[in-house]
């Protein structure tokens, strides 16, 4: 159970949201305000002041710049490979020395020796960053796990409503809502594409094809995909992730004070600069009576929150508040001790970064006490509101999400192979391959709009079939389906040719693959999907609608990762309905 909890900590923290920008940005305050601070304690003046915050800022702007490197190297293949914990330890030492390194240059230019608490503010600061690194990567982690968990909460409580209401006046209202909608998004590209091809001679050697090809790529990504982004996107606004004002409350309204992650960074930052501030001895004695105080205030309002819940957000406040003066009082008389200058402003740095702190350790886990919380509300609206007050944003939403599929692989996907048709055809003299392609475009657009009602799901057989024939004669596709699935015709046959459709496209598409091998595998309770193609492999890839769908269908269960001959594998698992 223990290895199983750290495999998890490991794939999550070196995962997806080991670095991005969100991090950076959420980072970004506290670590200007701690570089400030360290760095304008020696300052005497405003304008030695302002030179110590612009010192921070470029501290923290490489601190930015590091991350993009890191992005681009160790960290580039995370979202398919986690990077290990040694990785992200040498991450976090380059981070603290770049971080220690900018405040020290800072002192010196305020006159302190460059090498003074260096070394033990590099150890300290590597820690902080490595700790706080991973803290965030779990926060977002979980943020995006509540979203694939609201995904599936919403569709199932849509298939739930839906019962009564399929194939009803109400939907079909609603459908041809939806289908006017997307008319008049693709008419004008329609329009266009139609003129072109009229405008062409039924000659292959006219000039005019390789543009109508180019301009099927064209509608394909700038139209297709867009709107199917946004109708994805249309069908997840219903129930919001969890703000971060959201978090900020949960933490003071149900999370624990904790005294002992509160200690070690309280003693990690404040040593060094407690016993160069004040002496050794009166710096001692700083930290000590903090860490004391700690001791004593976080249990004892810990426990007036479980013996008073309802108060606990004024135990919290009081707590916090009481910390934060007594950490100012300490100061003052530290000053008169040691007989220094503290200025107001190195007051005030430190009441906000207690602040920041005691957040920072209560707030671990409160992510995901939201996300639950919010799961477990929309639950209860589900199952006590009235089907009449729901069923339109359901159905909205779920229709939504079915035209997005339906233009993501039945419309862009055949647009851009018949735009490779095309290319084809020019080159080879094959008239028939062009007069087919051209068919095969009036259907695609014919095909945009949303069926008028449940229309029967193809065999699996069937329909891998009428997937792969559209990259006849543009890509070889080798095909091997366990005879267990050949009959299958269900959503979960739907979902495993949606996401065959995807890989082949990315393939052919992104990869420029020649060749495609597909494994489909009945694996009892799951389908197992493996494919794998001879291209150039993944390099930097941003995730689309077509991630969002294969991570929908499979639940998160899937990979994608080159081989070791150049191309690219997608590994998927699909569980079976019902």
């Amino acid at each position: 159970m223990a290895n199983s909890a750290f495999l998890d900590f490991k794939a999550r923290a070196g995962g997806r949201w080991a670095i991005s920008w969100q991090a950076y940005a959420i980072s970004f305050p506290a670590s200007l305000l701690g570089a400030f601070g360290a760095i304008s304690k020696l300052a005497g003046n405003a304008s030695e002041s302002f030179l110590a915050l612009g010192v921070a800022l470029i501290t923290v702007l490489i601190l930015g710049a590091l991350l993009l490197v890191l992005d681009k190297t160790i960290y580039r293949n995370r979202r398919t490979q986690p990077v290990g914990l040694v990785a992200m330890g040498v991450s976090g030492l380059i981070a603290g020395v770049v971080f220690s390194v900018g405040i020290a240059v800072g002192k010196t230019l305020l006159g302190a020796d460059f090498f003074a608490d260096l070394w033990s503010q590099i150890a300290a600061n590597s820690i902080l960053i490595a700790w706080w690194g991973a803290t965030i990567a779990l926060v977002l982690d979980s943020r995006d796990e509540f979203s694939r968990q609201r995904a599936a909460v919403v569709e199932n409580a849509i298939e739930l409503e839906l019962v009564n209401v399929r194939g009803s006046a109400t939907e079909q209202r609603l459908r041809e809502t939806l289908n006017k909608k997307i008319t008049s998004e693709i008419s004008a590209a329609r329009s266009s594409l139609n003129a072109a091809v009229n405008d062409a001679e039924q000659d292959l050697n006219d000039p005019k094809w390789q543009p109508i090809a180019e301009l099927m790529r064209t509608i394909a990504n700038d139209v297709m995909r867009p709107l199917s982004k946004k109708l994805w996107n249309s069908a997840a606004a219903v129930f919001p992730k969890p703000s971060v004002w959201q978090v900020l409350k949960t933490i003071v309204n149900s999370q624990p004070l904790r005294p002992l992650p509160m200690t070690i960074i309280v003693v990690l930052l404040s040593t060094s600069t407690l016993i160069n501030a004040f002496g050794a001895v009166t710096g001692t004695q700083v930290l000590l009576a903090t860490v004391a105080f700690v001791w004593v205030s976080m249990p004892l309002a810990s426990f007036g929150m479980k013996r008073w819940p309802k108060y606990h957000a004024l135990f919290f406040a009081l707590t916090v508040l009481a910390f934060q003066t007594f950490d100012t009082v300490v100061w003052i008389w530290a000053r008169d001790q040691a007989q220094v200058e503290v200025s107001f402003g190195t007051l005030a740095v430190n009441v906000v970064a207690s602040l920041i702190l005691i957040l920072l350790t209560s707030g671990y886990g409160a992510y995901g006490n939201v996300g639950e919380a919010n799961l477990q509300a929309f639950r209860k609206d589900v199952s006590s509101k009235q089907l009449s007050v729901l069923v339109k944003n359901k159905v909205v939403s779920t229709l939504a999400l079915e035209a997005s599929r339906n233009l993501h692989g039945q419309v862009q996907t055949r647009l851009l192979s018949c735009a490779a048709a095309i290319d084809r055809a020019t080159k080879t003299g094959d008239l028939e391959l062009l007069n087919r392609a051209l068919v095969e475009v009036n259907e695609i657009f014919d095909g945009a709009a949303l069926s008028q009602g449940d229309v029967a799901i193809l065999p699996l057989q069937r329909h891998l079939f009428e997937i792969t024939k559209n990259w006849l004669g543009l890509c070889q596709i080798n095909l091997h389906l366990a005879d267990s699935l050949a009959t299958m015709a269900n959503k979960t046959a739907a979902d495993v040719a949606d996401v065959i459709e995807e890989a082949i496209t990315n393939a052919v598409r992104h990869g420029k693959a020649s060749q495609v091998d597909i494994r489909v595998e009945d694996l009892g309770k799951k389908i197992g999907i493996t494919v794998t193609d001879d291209g150039v492999g993944v390099h930097n890839a941003t995730p689309g609608v077509g991630t969002e769908l294969i991570r929908l269908v499979s639940r998160g269960e899937f990979s994608l990762a080159n081989t070791t001959l150049g191309g690219a594998e997608l590994q998927v698992s699909v569980a079976k309905a019902g």
